[in-house]
């Protein structure tokens, strides 16, 4: 038994000193024949923690590619491309699934030499992650994805490219973590949907930090935006979300534009922007949103219809720490010194009474869509896009308000706003202080309305001109101006494309850098009545192309051009009953026919009246005298100027003790001035005259050189 037990165990020991011998042995065959082979294909690739084959590209290990693209082409589906720092240039096509990975994101750097896309991405489950990425060519990106789903690219730097990430038609991709800047657009969405950007710095960019462009469910979450032309910007994109995101410095911080409907912005940052948020589509939701220090902090622009106004803003979003009122649909309600206003909106409102309230640094003080039967005063308004901005309104008043520094206009009304009344407001320092466009019968009497002034736009002798105290445009007709003082502006009042049977009355329009009155482009049958119209630094009026107006009961003196300019097919202008004196034309006319002048007194200009290329006006019975160079003077000989029964500042007529009066000009007879008709001797006219002189000058003389030659044959 004990011999037995000692036989097992002996054999036991041996046999482990057997195995452990084997064992040790294996292990030493392997390092000897195996490791050298493993480490030449860890160079080359090998197998990380989960199983994927790794490629290395860079470094020093032998067979690494030194080629990112030559790597790709040899990777299979699921293979990770290790891309070790250094500088690659090159243009990258991914074309299959493949993990694409930087050593360190700003040492590994591939450089597209301005040459093409620097990556381009056609498939899908795809990641690109630690590269800076630079030099794209012009109209390409850095990272272009097409037709690409579920992707991703995470702690890239995409700098100085034409665009630094463009999604065209592709879904369900990520962007995370990214710093893009000095880019045309940071990040160009394209037709794509379920996209998100998240965590990103986007910087600098040229145009837009981020687009969308008929993109639709995608995000933008906890991103930083500054420093471009827009910060976010959408173009016909749906149902998208901006969340906690800080965009300062922009041009435009967010700007939602047309046919952009639906989207949310939440809980984000905007500052600094020349635009904090600007919408110009409806439906859109906008909740606790901090809007501080912009130029214009919110913005509300429609583009067809009402329903481009209606938008779903409540009181959680904030402007310089006041609450935006955003109201829809309301009726009879006030808002006035006891509320901290941010900005105010009515939308489809009625009887509602806004006073003495202060709204500065917004696209408008106060937005009124389709509101009627309101009264808006006692208001100070600052430092707006527009002060007061009327779209679709009827049957409001707007009462002794104070506008000032709108960069556009400080009172708008647009788009069929009729029966409106401005009166008693002071409006200065505006671009355009009174803009009417497509909107009649409104009444804008008593207000005092100066130094609006933004260059803009080309005037008729190719000078650069400033904007207008009140313009009229685009059909807005039969709208009153009265009793109004429109000094120091560009322009004091402009009528202009086809704006009909307004009336300006009782006006003092002075000291504007261009012209008192500025007509324009088939405006037609306007009355000027019993407006003292002088001091402006080219023409009191102006005329072009456009016929039917009249001019009446005026006072249009010491102007720098013209008192009146009937300019280029301006026909059937009527001056009458006018004082126009101390100009250096009184009236002047250039290609216009069938103007009538009468009763007028015209007087102390340089020169009283001037005619040029084939102007035909009526001039009678008006008292002209004391111009210093002439009464009338036609510079076209091929028309005869009608200027019968005027007085000219002597019984005897022009030419002598009267004015004087040019060639071409129809004058006899003439009125003394008691009233009574004078003619010329055998009345004949000034132009027959001359004629005659002529004639027997030219006989005379060949008369002579007759005489002579006989004397000489002699």
């Amino acid at each position: 038994m004990i011999i037995d037990i000692y036989l097992h165990s002996t054999i036991f020991l041996i046999s482990e000193s057997i195995n452990d011998i084997m064992k040790k042995f294996v292990v030493i065959l392997l390092l000897v024949t195996v490791l050298p082979f493993l480490s030449i294909f860890q160079s080359a690739s090998a197998v990380d923690e989960k199983g994927n084959i790794v490629i290395h590209v860079g470094g020093v290990g032998d067979g690494n590619y030194t080629s990112i693209q030559e790597a790709i082409d040899n990777a299979s589906i699921g293979d990770i491309i290790y891309v070790y720092s250094g500088v690659y240039n090159e243009h990258i096509i991914i074309d299959r699934k493949i993990t694409l990975a930087g050593e360190s994101r700003d040492e590994t750097i591939i450089d597209g030499a301005g040459l093409e896309n620097v990556i381009r991405v056609n498939a899908s489950f795809v990641s690109i992650m630690n590269f800076t990425i630079i030099n794209s060519s012009e109209n390409r990106a850095g990272i272009y994805f097409e037709n690409v789903l579920n992707s991703t690219i995470k702690n890239c730097n995409i700098s100085d490219n034409n665009g630094g990430v463009m999604f065209d038609s592709s879904s369900n991709n990520s962007i995370i973590d990214c710093f893009l800047s000095n880019n045309e657009n940071g990040v160009d969405i394209w037709k794509s949907t379920n996209n998100e950007i998240k965590n990103c710095n986007i910087l600098s960019s040229e145009n837009n930090g981020i687009v969308f462009f008929s993109s639709s469910e995608n995000s933008i979450s906890n991103c930083s935006i500054s420093n471009n032309s827009n910060g976010i910007s959408f173009d016909n994109s749906l149902n998208n979300k901006i969340e906690n995101c800080t965009t300062y410095s922009n041009g435009c911080g967010i700007w939602l534009e047309r046919l952009s409907e639906n989207n949310r912005i939440k809980n984000c940052n905007s500052s600094n922007n020349t635009y904090g948020i600007k919408l110009a589509s409806a439906n859109n939701i906008l909740r606790n949103n901090t809007l501080w220090n912009n130029n214009y902090s919110f913005s509300v622009h429609g583009f067809d219809s009402v329903k481009d106004y209606y938008e779903d803003v409540d009181e959680s979003n904030k402007i310089n720490g006041k609450p935006i009122y955003y109201a829809l649909e309301q009726d009879n309600l006030e808002f006035n010194e006891t509320m901290d206003i941010g900005f105010l909106a009515l939308v489809s409102c009625s009887n509602i009474t806004i006073k003495n309230i202060n709204v500065s640094y917004n696209g408008h003080g106060i937005l009124l869509v389709n509101t009627t039967n309101s009264v808006i005063e006692n208001t100070t308004f600052f430092d707006n896009e527009y002060g007061i901005h009327l779209y679709e309104c009827t049957d409001n008043k707007i009462m002794n308000c104070s506008i000032s520094w709108s960069s556009e206009s400080a009172i708008y009304l647009w788009h069929y706003s009729q029966n409106n009344t401005i009166e008693n407001c002071k409006l200065t320092l505006n671009n355009f202080g009174v803009h009417l466009d497509q909107s009649s019968n409104n009444i804008i009497k008593n207000c005092n309305i100066s130094l609006s002034h933004f260059i803009g736009g080309e005037g008729p002798y190719g000078e650069k001109f400033s904007s207008s105290g009140i313009f009229l445009y685009a059909k807005s007709n039969s709208n009153i101006v009265s009793n109004c003082s429109i000094s120091k502006n560009g322009i004091g009042i402009s009528i202009i494309t086809f704006s009909d049977t307004n009336k300006i009355e009782n006006c003092d329009i002075h000291s504007n850098d261009y012209y008192g009155i500025y007509l324009e482009r088939g405006s037609r049958e306007n009355m000027i009545a019993n407006c003292n119209i002088h001091l402006n630094s080219k023409d009191g009026i102006y005329l072009y192309k456009c016929s039917d107006n009249s001019i009446s009961g005026c006072s249009i003196y010491s102007n720098n051009g013209s008192g009146v300019y009937v300019y280029y097919a301006s026909d059937r202008t009527m001056i009458q009953n006018c004082s126009i004196l101390e100009n250096y034309y009184g009236v002047s006319f250039y290609i216009s026919s069938d103007s009538i002048v009468t009763n007028c007194s015209i007087y102390s200009n340089i020169i009283g009246l001037f005619c040029e290329w084939d102007s035909t006006p009526s001039i009678n019975q008006n008292r002209i005298y004391n111009n210093s160079e002439y009464g009338i003077k036609n510079d076209d000989s091929s028309v005869m100027v009608n200027a019968t029964y005027n007085y000219w500042g002597s019984d005897d007529g022009p030419n002598g003790k009267g004015d004087n009066v040019s060639n071409y000009v129809n004058y006899n007879p003439w009125l003394t001035e008691s009233g009574d008709i004078r003619y010329l001797p055998e009345t004949l006219r000034k132009g027959e005259w001359n004629n005659v002189i002529t004639i027997i000058t030219i006989a005379v003389i060949i008369a002579l050189l007759f005489i002579i030659l006989i004397k000489r044959r002699h």
